[in-house]
């Protein structure tokens, strides 16, 4: 990054937490955050996107998948969020979010590398919103 003009902001987001590259020298990054990684350079194009309107989660991608697919999470509230995934006996078998998230859109990852074959349900709950998607793991 030192051949970027000084001019340059540059920013990393991980999970929504924003640092100046510039000022760090080293940053040590949990294993869970490496899917929730970004790197700006220049102003920061999110500033001036506007909040979703609704709560509402895309279609996963890939579907069927291996190991890992994503779906898109639009929060129209800052809030607590819980990112759950099921399996169809109704237990948890993995928890991919628990705790506070801003308003926006945000990449939701499922890493299922540990988890065996078969179909899943993620379900996101914010306050009274709640949205479910049905994933297929095919290993």
């Amino acid at each position: 990054m030192d051949e970027l003009d000084d001019a340059y902001k540059l920013t990393l987001l991980i999970n929504g937490e924003a640092i100046d590259m510039r000022s760090e020298n080293e940053i040590v990054v949990a294993a869970d955050a490496l899917h929730n990684m970004t790197v700006l350079i220049g102003d920061d194009p999110f500033a001036m996107a506007d909040i979703p309107t609704a709560f509402g989660l895309s279609e996963a991608y890939p579907n069927p998948f291996n190991p890992m697919t994503s779906m898109q999470l639009s929060l129209n509230d800052d809030g607590y969020t819980s990112i759950k995934v099921y399996n169809l006996m109704g237990q948890i078998v993995d928890v991919i979010q628990e705790g506070m998230m801003q308003a926006g859109y945000h990449n939701v990852v499922w890493d299922a590398a540990v988890i065996p074959s078969g179909v899943y349900l993620v379900k996101v709950e914010q306050g009274e919103n709640v949205a479910t998607q049905k994933v297929m793991l095919m290993k």
